[in-house]
């Protein structure tokens, strides 16, 4: 007895060529005009020049922020001990 896994997969119909073809085409003008709204600079060369970003984090000190967890505290401190894990 086939599983429902096997089911799906003999269900599956491969798209036509037309079909392949036309979400080609519009998945073209898609891009077409997600590039042309993201860059209103015609010109290509000013526009590819991109600023470097810079992003600081600041991660806690490991050492003394978390303190060794056996399973013996008590449900509060366990509340307390799970939020210095993020």
């Amino acid at each position: 007895m086939p599983t429902d896994n096997e089911n799906s997969i003999a269900d599956l119909v491969a798209p036509s060529y037309n079909e392949l073809y036309s979400a080609v085409i519009e998945l073209r003008e898609k891009l077409r005009v997600l590039q042309t709204s993201s860059n209103p600079n015609p010109n290509p060369e000013i526009s590819s020049v991109v600023p470097p970003s810079v992003d600081y984090r600041i991660l806690p000190d490991i050492g003394t922020s978390i303190w060794t967890f056996t399973g013996h505290e008590t449900s509060s401190q366990a509340d307390d001990w799970v939020p210095k894990l993020r």
